[in-house]
């Protein structure tokens, strides 16, 4: 009983700060990331799209990329292309997750 209310806690808190106005989706795909580096030199890597919603991403990659950089997605071929600014950027294990918020949903 109390790793159930425990779990319904959790998720309580979860509802509670999760403020995206759209929902998330699973999308765990390659995509393609640009940003300008602290020397002002654009950067091209391929990185794993964890989830996306109609407001932005979390994105996983393999090095820090500073928050607040503007910072482009595409994925699919072209068929998905995105700007926007990275949030936050925290280690998980040995990659780095960045949260990206596109400038069409600012």
């Amino acid at each position: 009983m109390l790793t159930q209310l425990k779990s319904g806690i959790t998720r309580v808190c979860h509802l509670l700060t999760e403020y995206r106005s759209a929902p998330r989706r699973h999308y765990n795909v390659a995509l393609t990331i640009s940003w300008r580096d602290n020397r002002g030199k654009i950067v091209q890597a391929v990185a794993r799209c964890i989830d996306i919603s109609d407001s932005g991403a979390l994105i996983e990659y393999n090095q820090a990329v500073a928050k607040f950089s503007p910072i482009r997605i595409c994925a699919n071929e072209g068929s998905l292309v995105k700007t926007g600014k990275v949030c936050y950027c925290h280690p998980a294990g040995s990659a780095y997750q960045i949260g990206v918020e596109f400038c069409d949903a600012l």
